[in-house]
Order: C-alpha cells, then sequence, then structure tokens
C-alpha cells in the first residue's frame, strides 16, 4: 500500500498498475478456498502427517516412477496438523507458506535485477494460473515453489560473499527442495556447473563436511526407498534410457509450456467442460493472449541462455556477477528437465513441472526491462500495456475458474475433481473415521 501511494503521488501509470495487479494476484491466491481440489492423495497426505508423520511406510510411490515420495512433505504438514485436521485450515498454511515465497521471490529478483524485473516477474507469478492452482491444496507439488526460493536465497547468498556456515546451510535447502519433489533431483547438475564457474575459495574439509551432511539428510529416505519393495526393478526401469518417441516429446513440450500460463486448463476440467468455461465467462480469447505471452517467454529464456553460455564458457573471467550465475542455473534447469523427461521416455504431468514456473516469468521481466530501456516511445507504451493485458488476463481467467467451478461444479470432468466445498461432510467424517481407527 506504502508503494502504492508513492506511484500514485509521482504518477506512474505502468508501475502503478503492475503493483494494483499484483496485489490482485495474492487476493487470487487466497479467496474461495473452499472450492479447493481434495481427493485421495489430499485426505492421504494430511491423515498421515496428523497420525503417522514418521511413518515412512504410509509413503506413497511417485506416480510413473514406482519409488516412494520423502517424508519431508509429511513433516512440513505435521506442524498445521498438529493444530487443527480441518483441511481448509492446513490448505490456508499452505497458501500462506506461497505467500512468503511470493514475497522471497520479489525480493531475490529485485537484489539481482532491477526493481522494474522484480516487479513484472512477481505480478506475473502471482496470478499465473497453473502457479495458483499449485498452491491452493494439501499436495507436496505446492510447497515447491516456497522450498525452492529458500535453496535460491541460500545459493544466491553463497556465490556473492563465501563463508563456510553460508555452505551447510545451502545444503541443508537444497536437500530440502530436492527431497520435496524427488524430480528436482536432476536439478544438482546446472547447480555443480554455477558453483564450478563460480570458483568459490571451498577448503577440502569444508567439502568433505558438506557432504557428509548432504548424504546424512538423504540417509533415512535412501535406506527405506532401496529396501522398499521392487525398489531395485523399478528404480533400474526409471533410469533406463529409451528411445525417442514423438509422443513424449510433443506431450513434456507442451506441459513445460503450459503450466507456465494458463493454458491446458481442460486436463482439470475435462474438454467439453472446459470450452464450457471458456464460453459461459466469455473468455475464448484468453488462450490466445497465453500464447502470445509464452511465445515472448520462451524466446526472452534461450536469448537469455545463450547470453549466459557465452559469457561464461566462450569469455572466461575471473569472477561473475552472481545475477549471471543464478540466470545460468535458472535456465539450464528449464531446458534440462523437459530433455531429462524426454530422454527416460515419462509423460511428464502438470506437477511434473513446478520447479521451473518461476523461470520464464523471470527471463520475460529480464528481457523486457532492456527492450524498454531500447525501444521508441510509442513501441514501450505498445509492451506495457501488452504485459498488463497478460496479467490482468490471468487475474480474470482465475475468477472465472472460481466462478465456474462454483456454479458448475457437476460440469467438471476433468483431474480437478468435486471441490472440497460439495463434499465437505463426507471427507470430515472419513477424517474422523481415520482417527478413531489409530
Amino acid at each position: 500500500m506504502f508503494q502504492l501511494r508513492r506511484l500514485q503521488k509521482k504518477y506512474d501509470w505502468f508501475m502503478l498498475s503492475l503493483w494494483t495487479l499484483l496485489f490482485m494476484g495474492v487476493i487470487v491466491r487466497i479467496i474461495k478456498l473452499p472450492l479447493m481440489e481434495f481427493k485421495g492423495d489430499e485426505f492421504h497426505f494430511m491423515v498421515q502427517s496428523f497420525l503417522r508423520p514418521f511413518a515412512l511406510g504410509e509413503i506413497r510411490a511417485i506416480d510413473h516412477f514406482f519409488i516412494p515420495h520423502p517424508p519431508t512433505f509429511a513433516y512440513i504438514l505435521a506442524i498445521p496438523t498438529s493444530l487443527t485436521v480441518n483441511p481448509i485450515a492446513v490448505t490456508a498454511f499452505i497458501v500462506w507458506l506461497n505467500l512468503i515465497a511470493l514475497w522471497l521471490f520479489y525480493s531475490f529478483c529485485r537484489r539481482l535485477f532491477k526493481k522494474d524485473v522484480a516487479l513484472i516477474s512477481t505480478a506475473l507469478l502471482a496470478s499465473m494460473p497453473w502457479a495458483v492452482i499449485f498452491s491452493r491444496k494439501i499436495w507436496n507439488p505446492d510447497i515447491v515453489f516456497f522450498c525452492q526460493m529458500l535453496f535460491l536465497v541460500s545459493l544466491e547468498y553463497l556465490i556473492r560473499s563465501y563463508k563456510p556456515w553460508k555452505l551447510y546451510l545451502f545444503v541443508l535447502l537444497l536437500a530440502l527442495f530436492l527431497q520435496v519433489h524427488l524430480l528436482s533431483l536432476f536439478s544438482i547438475i546446472p547447480v555443480v556447473v554455477v558453483l564450478y564457474i563460480a570458483r568459490l575459495p571451498i577448503t577440502r574439509i569444508h567439502l568433505i563436511r558438506a557432504s557428509a551432511l548432504f548424504l546424512a539428510l538423504f540417509l533415512p529416505y535412501l535406506s527405506y526407498a532401496f529396501g522398499h519393495e521392487g525398489a531395485s526393478s523399478s528404480s533400474a526401469e526409471t533410469l533406463s534410457f529409451m528411445a525417442l518417441n514423438f509422443q513424449v516429446i510433443v506431450h513434456n513440450l507442451t506441459w513445460w509450456v503450459n503450466t507456465s500460463t494458463g493454458l491446458g486448463f481442460e486436463y482439470l476440467l475435462g474438454e467439453s467442460s472446459y470450452l464450457s468455461f471458456l464460453q459461459i465467462y466469455h473468455i475464448g480469447w484468453a488462450p490466445y493472449v497465453f500464447g502470445l505471452y509464452i511465445c515472448m517467454a520462451v524466446a526472452a529464456l534461450f536469448w537469455i541462455l545463450s547470453k549466459m553460455l557465452r559469457e561464461t564458457l566462450w569469455y572466461k573471467k575471473d569472477s561473475y556477477p552472481v545475477s549471471l550465475l543464478i540466470l545460468l542455473f535458472l535456465t539450464l534447469w528449464a531446458v534440462m528437465l523437459p530433455a531429462i523427461l524426454i530422454a527416460m521416455h515419462k509423460m511428464g504431468p502438470p506437477h511434473y513441472w513446478t520447479s521451473i514456473m518461476i523461470i520464464l516469468p523471470i527471463c520475460f521481466g529480464v528481457m523486457m526491462f532492456q527492450v524498454l530501456r531500447k525501444a521508441s516511445a510509442v513501441l514501450r507504451i505498445v509492451l506495457k500495456v501488452f504485459i498488463l493485458v497478460v496479467i490482468a488476463t490471468q487475474v480474470l481467467f482465475m475468477l472465472s475458474f472460481y466462478g465456474f467451478i462454483e456454479n458448475h461444479h457437476e460440469e467438471i470432468r476433468g483431474d480437478y475433481g468435486v471441490p472440497y466445498q460439495f463434499e465437505q461432510g463426507n471427507w470430515e467424517q472419513q477424517i474422523e473415521n481415520a482417527a478413531r481407527d489409530m
């Protein structure tokens, strides 16, 4: 509110509009919580964290990978479930974790880039439809953003000025990030690349201690995972690379871009229901806005990646700006994740992409800042209006989505299922039965 009043006095219409839309994006995340998605997985996670948060045997396998989830999410969820077993209250806890992560994201981008970049990127991310969806239910992908920001902030401070305690903190938060969603495990590769290029003065003894800490943090889970029935054969199958398949390539690349916009919501609603949703709320034009935005954001990602590689590999220096190294990590990870899934012949559903949702808004914000500085007055106005239109479309899309699932929930044929509000009594009874059978 302070920023809004200050900008109002200066009458910077673009920045004032961005702050307003950012505020609306935050509102979109916290309203209509009883309409949240709540099915078997959400019920299982909540009951497990309430009754048996440390029981590894209760942990379910990861879809398509046949290996058990790490217990980190159950440990974190034990915090709110120790106070209440109301699913709405527990979901509100996850929503607030994501709002804290949004503040960390803005501060992170502002330190590394310019204030304008931070505001554009944060406003885009705050109301991004898939990011909103993955911040409002009781599921481990919904706290990936929070753990990711803790890890990225620790990486930034480690690179900015090396201290041994920062290395240990970084290892701790890296392990937390990796164990929330195991697909993030592959992000170790770009992390190692960035740390190698950064040339941090890590002594051998500190490296050994940090490695021992990292292994110790994974040991309880690994001991269970490799002792799990069928773990050896399923792990071998998971890690076996197969011939490329065109259908797998198209599927993964489609979801790679969809989850950074509002495209692909037919997955949640069903094909016919999605068409009804667009027609009832007169937003059939929104996918075109999302499509144009994502084309520009992907172009920005590859422009930045090529620039980062050119400056770090072809023109080697004694030291590099922290912002360059962080951007290198983000862009490498954004490219590596779909490449790994394609090579492993795995079709990644929407929740597989939660760890890269923050990357395209950052790349788009960085590119827009560079273009706006050099563009003519007319082009600057056009681009600023386009940015505002994209964010406003995201806000309107999510408000319309809430309206549809509230007033037409019987038409939902997709993965979202029946919102919690309409089966609240049934779920409360199941939770009570689970507690009674403890």
